[in-house]
């Protein structure tokens, strides 16, 4: 195995990692949430959507280091499959737990409306 399939694999366990953990914690502050205060949802929400930036092409992309150490057409398809897997079997389950509970109590807020 070349090395830069190896620091492509590395670097995708502990982004993949670093990744699947901060989701879950803003995930479980989002659950937290009430669904009525719309207002502390929204720093949380862009929270979450800036995770893809720093997964996939953060700062450590352009780095002068890996640049210069390696080919950068050798490292991403590795990391790139490897960040996905990990951030994914992390956040999977509870993510699903979560998208359940939100539809629930989203249903139950138009029904309270209907009456």
């Amino acid at each position: 195995m070349s090395q830069g399939i190896f620091i492509g694999m590395l670097l995708g366990i502990v982004i993949g990692v670093l990744s699947g953990v901060v989701t879950l914690a803003l995930l479980k502050t989002m659950a937290e949430a009430s669904i009525n205060n719309v207002a502390s949802l929204v720093p949380v929400t862009t929270e979450v959507l800036a995770i893809p930036t720093f997964m996939f092409g953060g700062p450590w992309a352009t780095a002068t280091l890996l640049d210069e150490a390696l080919e950068l057409d050798e490292l991403l398809l590795p990391y790139a499959t490897v960040v996905t897997t990990v951030f994914v079997l992390i956040v999977i389950v509870p993510m699903y737990k979560w998208i359940l509970r939100l539809s629930i109590e989203l249903g139950e807020s138009v029904d309270k409306s209907d009456d």
